[in-house]
Parts: structure tokens; C-alpha cells; sequence
């Protein structure tokens, strides 16, 4: 009886070892044992159902589904509406057009002649006489454009320089004193070809030194002097030429010393005259 009782111990240790043994090896090669519940598997089909309805409901919700209302026969709404559609008429804007009155065009007619077309004349416009307004430079007295193919001369031994008048405004008596408010000149140029006179410079003025000097631009059309040709005009001093009895002596008869030069300062030609400051 004891032997029996020991047998069966030894086959219940035996299965034991042998489970243990099959679970030592390879995960892989491990047996798995899934267990199921029905109860639990019909729950939750029937929530996978619901969520499923909820969404396409969603869905349904959002993208509704065209329904071709034609395709329903009935004699309800839908028709009458229709009916009523297709009896009102929709005015287009060619009949718009086709409605509205136009204005019939105004003509005009002249009273001297009633059977020809009327014609627009404008209105007579007055013509102004041309304003001249005086400058103290006056335009050169001949005309001073060279020829083309005319050589530019700059060194000078034919160009004559004359002031023959010089024109002042008294300040004071007693001594006399004023300025030269401008000069008369004319330049002759007997070259061979074509001078650029620039400037014209007061260089002496009798009592004074040589640095009390006044420098006077000539303008832009005297400037170019072709070859023969002679100018005669008149031009400002800037700003005046001052002078005083106290230094220049006798004022009725001062000597005053002028000198025409090109723009790089060049020397053309010189005059020298005694004036009369005066008056």
C-alpha cells in the first residue's frame, strides 16, 4: 500500500518537471493558451455596432445625399411651383433695350443758312499783342554763328575790344561817390577762325590799384564769335563797380582799363578811356 502511494507522488513529480522543462525552451517554440468569453465577445461586437451607426450618421449628417426632386411625381407643391416658374416670363436686356425710348439727336441749325447741317465754330479767341520786356543785356547787334568746319582760335592777335560807354548811378555829392552800373561794348573779331570770348574785366580803375577789380560775364550769345563778325551790346556789373571822388580825383574824367578774356583765362584784348562818373 505504501509503494502505491509512492509511485503515484513520482508519476505527479515527473509531470511537473516535464511542464517545467517545456517552458525553459525558446520563447517561440512556448505554447500560449488563449481563453475566450462569449458574454464578453457579443458585448463588444455591440459596441463596435454602435460606434459604427454614430459615425456614418455623422457622416450622413454633413454629406447629405443628392434626391433628384424631378423623378417625384406628384401634384403637390413641387409642380405647382414649377408651373409657376415656367409661366413667368424673364425680361432679358435686349427686350430692355428694345423698350426704352431714345432721345432723338439735337441738331443744331445756323440761322443764315436753315437747310444745311449745323456746324460747331468755336468761339473767336482774342490774339494779345506780344509783351517785350527790357533787359540790360541786349542781344549782340549781328549774328555771331560760326561756320561748322570754322577752326577755333586761342591765341588772339586780330580781336579788338571797345567800352564806348559806361553808364553810373551817383550815391552822394560832395565828394561824389557811386557805381558802374554797366558798359558798352563791342568786340571785333578779324581772326581766321572762331574766338570764345568769356568774361570782360574792369583791370584798372584811375586812383585805385591793380587789385581793386571787378570781373563781368558775357552772355551766352556773345560768348561765340565766328570769323569777321562783330557784336555791339550792352551788360550789367554784377552787384556795381564802386568809386569814390576821394580817390579817383576829378570824377568828370577817370581812366578806366578793361581786358577781354576766354574761359581758360586767356588775354583776347584790351581798351583803355577816360569816362565821365559824373552823371
Amino acid at each position: 500500500m505504501a509503494d502505491k502511494h509512492i509511485n503515484v507522488g513520482y508519476e505527479a513529480n515527473r509531470r511537473v518537471i516535464n511542464i517545467e522543462s517545456r517552458r525553459e525552451g525558446p520563447l517561440l517554440d512556448q505554447e500560449i493558451n488563449i481563453r475566450l468569453r462569449p458574454r464578453l465577445i457579443v458585448k463588444g461586437l455591440l459596441i463596435l455596432a454602435f460606434l459604427a451607426i454614430i459615425f456614418f450618421a455623422g457622416r450622413w449628417s454633413i454629406d447629405a445625399p443628392d434626391i433628384e426632386l424631378t423623378s417625384l411625381k406628384t401634384t403637390g407643391l413641387f409642380n405647382n411651383a414649377a408651373t409657376e416658374k415656367a409661366e413667368t416670363p424673364v425680361a432679358t436686356t435686349a427686350d430692355v433695350e428694345k423698350t426704352e425710348p431714345k432721345a432723338d439727336p439735337v441738331v443744331e441749325k445756323t440761322t443764315d443758312s436753315p437747310t444745311t447741317a449745323a456746324t460747331t465754330t468755336p468761339p473767336p479767341t482774342e490774339t494779345k499783342p506780344a509783351t517785350t520786356t527790357s533787359t540790360t543785356n541786349t542781344s549782340p547787334t549781328e549774328t555771331t554763328a560760326p561756320a561748322s568746319n570754322e577752326k577755333i582760335i586761342t591765341k588772339y592777335s586780330k580781336v579788338a575790344l571797345a567800352i564806348s560807354n559806361v553808364k553810373v548811378e551817383i550815391k552822394g555829392k560832395d565828394p561824389t561817390w557811386g557805381k558802374i552800373a554797366s558798359i558798352e561794348y563791342t568786340i571785333k573779331n578779324t581772326e581766321e577762325g572762331t574766338v570764345k570770348p568769356d568774361y570782360i574785366m574792369i583791370s584798372q580803375l584811375e586812383g585805385y590799384d591793380n587789385d581793386y577789380n571787378k570781373k563781368i560775364p558775357l552772355p551766352t550769345s556773345a560768348k561765340t564769335i565766328g570769323a569777321g563778325k562783330t557784336i555791339t551790346s550792352s551788360i550789367t556789373v554784377p552787384n556795381g563797380f564802386t568809386y569814390s571822388e576821394a580817390t579817383a580825383g576829378k570824377v568828370d574824367d577817370v581812366t578806366i582799363s578793361f581786358v577781354l578774356f576766354d574761359e581758360k583765362g586767356t588775354a583776347i584784348a584790351s581798351y583803355s578811356k577816360g569816362y565821365d562818373l559824373s552823371k
